[in-house]
């Protein structure tokens, strides 16, 4: 072989060795290029799970409260009316609180005074104006027991208003209870 030959083919494998040389190295900084910039978007989406894992939580940690109030709060004000109920009954067995029938054609708010109706039985000087203890005491059971139902229906709209407002992620315009 000549020496221009041999030149040409050292050359040449130069040339081959460089070219394989400058694109494995590209390449490379091809490749750590893109697995910086994935590198940085997992890493913020890290960030963005994490924050909204958070606000999750502290969400769900304000509901619960939310309907620990609301339970509390019933709970509460179904034992101040038992309490009250268990007052009026025993002030109707001491005599203490008597309840009136309104006499046929007079409004509620015209009502006059229980001493100023005529009534028979005081006419002859018998029995007290009034309802029974009985039926006092049965109506004083129902109101509880209306009161206890419109409670619960005012505690389930409450309930109701606080999941929507959980789920929306906004606080509504709800008047707070006095309690």
């Amino acid at each position: 072989m000549n020496d221009y030959a041999i030149a040409a083919l050292v050359w040449l494998a130069s040339l081959v060795a460089v070219g394989a040389w400058q694109r494995h190295d590209g390449a490379t900084a091809e490749r750590t290029e893109w697995q910086q910039r994935e590198n940085e978007e997992i890493k913020t989406a890290n960030a963005t799970i994490q924050r909204l894992q958070t606000e999750a939580r502290e969400s769900e940690r304000l509901h619960v409260q939310a309907m620990a109030d609301i339970g509390t709060h019933y709970e509460r004000k179904l034992s101040d009316a038992n309490k009250q109920l268990e007052a009026d009954r025993a002030a109707i067995r001491a005599g203490k609180l008597r309840l009136y029938d309104r006499p046929a054609g007079v409004r509620a708010g015209d009502c006059p005074a229980p001493e100023a109706l005529p009534t028979a039985g005081r006419r002859d000087g018998g029995t007290e104006p009034g309802l029974s203890a009985e039926a006092a005491e049965f109506l004083l059971e129902e109101a509880h027991r209306a009161d206890r139902i419109v409670e619960q229906l005012g505690e389930c709209q409450e309930v109701i208003r606080k999941d929507r407002d959980a789920q929306s992620g906004t606080k509504s315009d709800t008047k707070e209870k006095a309690g």
